[in-house]
């Protein structure tokens, strides 16, 4: 609810991308309709015009969708980049305000990690969350409505797969949020061990202590690569849905 100021900035264009959205779906479920009568056009009276009018008229469609297509995503990501340049300035102006204290609290590379991968977060969520998310609702009214009119029974049927994708992405959203949240913390701990030793570069050669640092390093990049594999491994899975 806090993101809601931020979108009411932009809500022309969010407004706009939606409709694109929508202009996008609608040509999509056209096409196949009109495929279909070139189909039953051609059995009855195979003929060069016929063949070239539906021929054209499909290739139009597709290029009307691939246009629609475009302005969606141009419109509704380009305004994500914009909420996160926003968000991304209230952030480094607030960071500004705290009371020293708090940078005693926190460590640095969990501030950097919050600063960059949580808003480039957010930004996905703005951005095409939204985007797929109204894509895929306009997607399955529309294709279940034109189901229903050819067939009812076939609709039904068709509606059964999606309960079942349903709660197979929802089980697995789960394990991916866990395995998220373990990469932006091994993300905050790497991040802090670079900075420190950045910062103390001095120490470290005064001590003679590269050595330990390059071991230290090395071992929270092997715990974020595991990390970030396991991740890829779920969300590659759920893909396939």
């Amino acid at each position: 609810m806090r993101l809601v100021p931020y979108l009411k900035l932009y809500k022309g264009r969010i407004a706009v991308g939606i409709l694109m959205v929508l202009l996008t779906n609608g040509v999509a479920v056209i096409a196949p309709w009109v495929l279909g009568r070139a189909v039953g056009a051609l059995s009855e009276t195979p003929n060069q015009q016929t063949l070239l009018f539906y021929g054209g008229l499909i290739v139009g469609l597709s290029a009307v969708e691939g246009v629609f297509r475009y302005l969606m995503r141009r419109i509704l990501i380009g305004v994500s980049r914009y909420l996160e340049y926003d968000l991304r300035n209230q952030v480094f102006k607030h960071l500004q305000l705290l009371n020293p204290r708090f940078y005693q609290k926190n460590p640095t590379g969990d501030i950097m990690s919050r600063a960059t991968n949580d808003l480039s977060a957010v930004r996905m969520v703005l951005g095409p969350g939204i985007m797929y998310s109204v894509n895929t609702l306009f997607t399955t009214v529309l294709t279940v409505g034109v189901l229903i009119t050819i067939n009812l029974r076939l609709a039904l049927l068709t509606l059964i797969p999606l309960v079942v994708v349903t709660y197979t992405v929802k089980y697995f959203g789960k394990h991916i949020h866990d395995r998220f949240e373990k990469i932006q913390e091994q993300f905050s701990t790497l991040t802090s061990i670079a900075q420190e030793n950045v910062a103390g570069v001095r120490v470290v050669k005064a001590y003679n202590e590269e050595r330990a640092f390059i071991r230290r390093f090395e071992k929270a990049n092997e715990d974020y690569l595991k990390r970030s594999l396991s991740l890829v491994l779920v969300s590659g899975f759920t893909h396939r849905f």
